[in-house]
């Protein structure tokens, strides 16, 4: 799984970018006008200034869409490696928060052919998340993970069309069961 770029890459990527392009407009300025003062100097931090703040406005947009996309409307579980699919958990959680009983044909098959004392948990619980996956098909719904920097998966479900926009307007926070 693709890691998501940390906040501290982000903005350092952003101000070389910033800074590369205010020095680039600095020597096209002093370039066209022949001279280097202190007008073309403010002129070029100026430039730097609007750039640094279209580009810090565009991330709080693209925050805002991620928030909106999913934390205002549903619930998110968190599950890591130590056993809980053997529980019911996480098809307890999705007909809660779908209020809508599920036949759970591909879980309840694969619980019957897999036998979780002899598999690793942890490719039990992908098997399980793309059996839960397929099953909650059946009412419209997705599993959508967000990306996190651990090895547990935080998760939800979505309707088709949040899913869809999810994963193309938010592909560094989000991602689909494929993934796995």
């Amino acid at each position: 799984m693709k890691r998501a770029p940390s906040t501290k890459t982000i903005l350092f990527g952003g101000l070389g970018l910033f800074l590369a392009v205010g020095l680039i407009f600095f020597f096209l300025m002093k370039y066209l006008l022949k001279t280097f003062d202190s007008t073309t100097l403010l002129i070029a931090f100026g430039v730097i200034l609007i750039i640094m703040a279209l580009y810090e406005r565009r991330q709080k947009s693209k925050q805002k869409r991620v928030q909106n996309l999913i934390l205002d409307k549903t619930q998110l579980i968190n599950i890591d490696w130590s056993g809980e699919e053997n529980e019911g958990e996480i098809q307890n959680f999705i007909e809660t928060a779908n209020q809508q009983t599920i036949t759970w044909t591909k879980v309840n098959d694969l619980r019957e052919k897999q036998n979780i004392a002899l598999n690793s948990p942890d490719k039990f619980l992908i098997k399980l998340l793309k059996a839960i996956d397929a099953d909650i098909k059946q009412i419209d719904r997705r599993l959508l993970f967000l990306k996190t920097d651990g090895d547990n998966y935080l998760f939800t479900s979505v309707d088709e069309p949040t899913y869809r926009r999810a994963l193309t307007q938010s592909k560094e926070e989000f991602f689909g069961i494929d993934k796995l």
